[in-house]
């Protein structure tokens, strides 16, 4: 059974470990985290963490402590190293040896890569991996090259899923169309629209799928254990699944929040530095006000759609509501992940460039998106944090304005 506990923990542990451990930055000149259009680079030997964010990113080294990456850009080749947190739009991993890796990207290849556990998402994700333990991948299309190899659990979600190479545990499988073509030593659990068994596939367990038709399964393939067809009404998922759904769930927010965020920062960096300093500034007031924006616009919203003139301005009222709130989320993922690097950076990063930025964002919103996991109390910590971020983005626009 895939041990997804012990990936939730894994991410709750480098996250602290983040923010309380003193960090590294490649290389001592400050410019080029301001200059976002530099190269930045990693190499040698490095004992300690090691932040490493911009535009581009390269890492050839042997890291003796965990890593953080981040960029539009990143490229890791010939590296070992602990754990390591991947982040970026280009993700290129190859002839890289890690203790567990995770991973985010909207296009995210794995070429020779040698690790425990990997824990990815994004959109194109091709993995040519050989793991000691479990791979949890989540994308649009999700390819696992013949030449990987996984010692323990496969679970994998997406638009189209092809799963080649060697399984030695279980493998469940959801996606548009799933394609087996591989080995899979244990039972094959699909979920999908469309399932394809190909010549030379073997599953020495049970294959147990639900489908809109028939498996196409190649009279070549070898099926050890038996076929069951379920119906697509699934059955209520157990307290195991759930968790796999809710990592799912957390990862696929993630990255959308990141991206979204991304844009955010991109667009009005200025707002969101202003808006987290109103709040550092006055935070009570902020709340207070937070609050009575939040309970005051979707009531005003209501009574000007219940006019016949009203509706347009309804309507206006409800999207500035909701750019107000993607806006106030963005200031407070910046503001949480500024925690957990940015007291340690302060000294040496006067002006961040845009991938600090955007690392510290992703670090942000891990974290909240963690504790919004937290039955009740954590949907009260992020209302809290969210009402105090909206009433410091209104007192921003309204200085603005005035000005």
């Amino acid at each position: 059974m895939v041990q997804a506990h012990v990936a939730i923990r894994g991410v709750i542990v480098a996250l602290l470990l983040a923010g309380l451990a003193g960090p590294t930055l490649a290389g001592d000149d400050d410019d080029r985290y301001g200059r976002h259009d530099r190269l930045v680079e990693l190499s040698g030997e490095h004992a300690t963490q090691q932040y490493v964010a911009g535009r581009r990113v390269r890492v050839s080294a042997t890291l003796a402590d965990d890593a953080i990456v981040a960029g539009g850009e990143v490229a890791i080749s010939d590296t070992t190293g602990t754990d390591a947190i991947v982040a970026g739009g280009r993700v290129r991993l190859a002839r890289v040896q890690l203790s567990d890796l995770i991973a985010s990207g909207g296009d995210l290849r794995l070429g020779a890569v040698t690790a425990e556990d990997v824990l990815i998402a994004g959109g194109l994700i091709e993995i040519d991996a050989v793991l000691s333990d479990d791979l949890i991948a989540a994308g649009g299309r999700v390819d696992v090259s013949a030449s990987s190899r996984i010692a323990g659990d496969a679970v994998i979600a997406g638009g189209r899923v092809t799963l080649d190479g060697r399984v030695d545990g279980d493998a469940r499988l959801t996606g548009g169309e799933v394609v087996v073509a591989g080995e899979i030593a244990g039972n094959a659990d699909i979920y999908a629209r469309r399932v394809r068994i190909l010549p030379g596939a073997s599953i020495g367990g049970r294959l147990r799928y639900a489908a809109r038709r028939d498996a196409a399964i190649s009279s070549e393939a070898t099926i050890v254990g038996g076929i069951e067809r379920r119906d697509m009404d699934l059955p209520f998922p157990s307290g195991g699944q759930w968790l796999l759904i809710a990592l799912t769930v957390w990862l696929g927010g993630f990255v959308a929040f990141t991206i979204a965020g991304a844009a955010v920062e991109a667009l009005v960096p200025e707002v969101v530095a202003n808006t987290i300093a109103a709040a550092r500034l006055s935070p009570w007031a902020s709340l207070f006000l937070g609050f009575a924006v939040a309970v005051a616009v979707p009531i005003g919203a209501g009574l000007l759609f219940g006019t016949v003139l009203g509706g347009v301005l309804g309507a206006v009222a409800v999207v500035a509501y909701l750019l107000a709130l993607m806006l106030a989320g963005v200031a407070a993922a910046q503001w949480t992940g500024s925690r957990l690097v940015g007291m340690s950076l302060r000294a040496r990063l006067t002006a961040p460039g845009f991938g600090l930025r955007l690392l510290t964002l992703a670090l942000g919103f891990a974290v909240l998106l963690l504790v919004a996991a937290i039955p009740f109390f954590g949907t009260i910590a992020i209302a809290l944090l969210l009402w105090v971020f909206l009433g410091a983005l209104a007192q921003t626009l309204w200085q603005a304005r005035a000005v």
